[in-house]
């Protein structure tokens, strides 16, 4: 059927020319190297790697031949189907040229900033480029111009043109005649993939009508302007041309070049949009942090064998861009950069991102609808199927399986339903499969989060504890190294010092004098308790009376005297 291939996501960054008041922060140093200058977050300069870089000098065309190429020749028209996306964040295109008012971001590149002026002011579909067509005018103009030299190109090659937007999460046909029609409905099917019911199309046959319908379809797409952008597109643009070439000889192919501006990531606090516009702002960051998300998987789902889920269906522009991502066509991505030291948060995580991209591979198909071969090949299986069928009708009715002739349908209807099961079966079957990987994608969700949690409570410990360390730090470093004290404070602290030297002094000569008093006192209660002891061992045993000899209170003397030695007064007779 088809031929299939393998190769990864080419991945393309254009430098804008810095300003005379900016200060670079990213600088080219070669034909496919980026290094990112060190700042106070970052102590080394980093280096980054891409297909192919363009400086701030590189003109619209070097750009077109250095990503897009031969593209168009060698793969649109072999079958192969091709997409061009452009990222980057809101407003990274900056004036540089008051002459020509030249922009190099997103929409500039692209050549979605008003449309290809050479095609539309002239009446012939082969009009030369102007210098300021970016990759989607020079994309379609090589697109007619190959088709023009094939063989009879005019009448076997068919070019259908679509275009619509995603606004709030929501897909808009933006080349619909009536505002009703106009919202629109994604849906993945199992043969097609993902499609897109009532879609507008328009076949075109040169530049100037797609470069018309763009300019119609540009004047309906939602724009507002912010802080960072004085037209800042409010919502994703996604152009399809849809090429079928019919067969010269042998086969029938087709195949469709994807033209994706997205809008640009930005921030709220810079853009200070509100109302409506915040609400914009917040599904735009919303799909491209999806968009993040599923280039993330991709490159880690690299080489292993145990692959994670890709959530395509969290988005709109994911599901748009489930074949771009990882499926069926050749990609290019076009990162748009601003050098200005003020955007280098912005930098940095568009250079991430590029850099992940640019490890996705992706598996193109070569897409025949129909050939020769097979032709003939089902000329001779249609007769011996419908011989089966009739057999298998026959052997029905004789079982009495079904009655033809009473039954409520009819054998068509029957194999309808029957055909249609299958399908709900394996729709069913699939569903049941991806729901358990989802279940055990939440499980080990789940266990990542209570990790992630367990982990937070002891960083902020560890936060808290290092808060009080630099507390205590500060203090020591405010005594150490703060200011001197001067003269006067130096005497008050001095006249405090020895007050205090002086009422420690007193209480230790107090409470020596304590310890001093009872040490002598206890000495003494022994003394007179051992002199009263033996006194009255002396008067039991002899008869004797006490005598107190009028000594000093701490040294007392307890005599002893026979009872006729002793007057009435209790003195001792000479």
């Amino acid at each position: 059927m088809a031929e299939a291939t393998s190769s990864n996501i080419s991945v393309a960054v254009r430098i804008r020319p810095p300003s005379t008041k900016e200060q670079e922060c990213v600088r080219a140093t070669s034909a496919s190297a980026i290094v990112a200058l060190s700042t106070c977050a970052t102590k080394h300069d980093q280096v980054f790697e891409f297909d192919t870089v363009f400086g701030p000098q590189a003109t619209q065309e070097e750009v077109y031949a250095g990503t897009v190429g031969n593209l168009i020749k060698d793969k649109i028209y072999k079958g192969f189907n091709g997409t061009i996306l452009a990222y980057g964040k809101t407003g990274s295109g900056e004036r540089i040229s008051d002459v020509f008012s030249l922009f190099t971001g997103k929409s500039f590149t692209m050549g979605t900033d008003g449309g290809s002026k050479s095609s539309l002011n002239s009446n012939s579909g082969s009009a030369p480029l102007c210098f300021s067509d970016g990759v989607i005018p020079r994309a379609v103009h090589e697109l007619f111009h190959t088709r023009a030299s094939l063989p009879s190109g005019t009448e076997r090659v068919k070019v259908e043109m679509t275009y619509l937007e995603v606004l709030n999460e929501q897909v808009f046909d933006l080349l619909a005649k009536d505002a009703s029609s106009a919202k629109l409905s994604v849906k993945l099917t199992e043969k097609e993939g993902v499609k897109v019911d009532k879609i507008t199309r328009f076949d075109v046959s040169s530049l100037t009508d797609v470069m018309r319908l763009f300019e119609q379809a540009s004047a309906k797409r939602k724009t507002a302007p912010t802080q960072m952008n004085a037209k800042s597109s409010r919502s994703h643009a996604v152009c399809t041309l849809n090429v079928t070439i019919a067969p010269d000889c042998t086969e029938t192919i087709s195949a469709k070049l994807t033209l994706v501006d997205l809008a640009g990531s930005e921030r709220l606090k810079a853009t200070r949009a509100e109302g409506d516009t915040k609400k914009e702002g917040i599904k735009i960051n919303l799909g491209l942090s999806t968009l993040g998300l599923v280039v993330s998987t991709l490159s880690y789902n690299q080489g292993r064998q145990i692959k994670r889920i890709v959530p395509y269906r969290n988005s709109t522009l994911t599901l748009l861009l489930r074949d771009s991502l990882g499926g069926n066509s050749r990609t290019l991505i076009i990162a748009c950069i601003s050098p200005a030291q003020s955007n280098y948060e912005h930098t940095i995580s568009t250079l991430k991102f590029a850099g992940r991209a640019r490890k996705i591979k992706n598996s193109p198909v070569r897409n025949v609808i129909s050939s020769a071969f097979d032709a003939a090949a089902l000329d001779e299986e249609n007769p011996r199927l419908k011989a089966e069928n009739r057999d298998l009708l026959s052997q029905l009715k004789e079982g009495g399986a079904i009655a033809v002739n009473h039954a409520e349908i009819s054998e068509d209807e029957y194999e309808e339903l029957k055909s249609e099961n299958y399908k709900l079966n394996a729709c069913l079957q699939s569903a049941i499969a991806e729901l358990t990987e989802l279940r055990e994608e939440k499980d080990r969700s789940d266990a990542t989060l209570t990790r992630c949690l367990t982990e937070n409570e002891i960083l902020q410990q560890q936060l808290k504890e290092k808060e009080e360390a630099e507390k205590r730090w500060k203090k020591i470093n405010k005594i150490l190294y703060g200011p001197l004290p001067t003269k006067r404070a130096v005497i008050r602290l001095k006249r405090q010092y020895q007050s205090r030297s002086k009422q420690v002094a007193r209480k230790s000569s107090s409470l020596m004098g304590k310890f001093t008093f009872h040490t002598t006192f206890n000495r003494t209660q022994r003394k007179m308790h051992h002199q009263t002891r033996n006194a009255m061992r002396q008067i039991h045993q002899n008869r004797c009376v006490p005598l107190l000899s009028p000594m000093k209170w701490n040294n007392p003397v307890i005599r002893t005297a026979r009872v006729d030695e002793v007057d009435r007064m209790g003195n001792v007779r000479a």
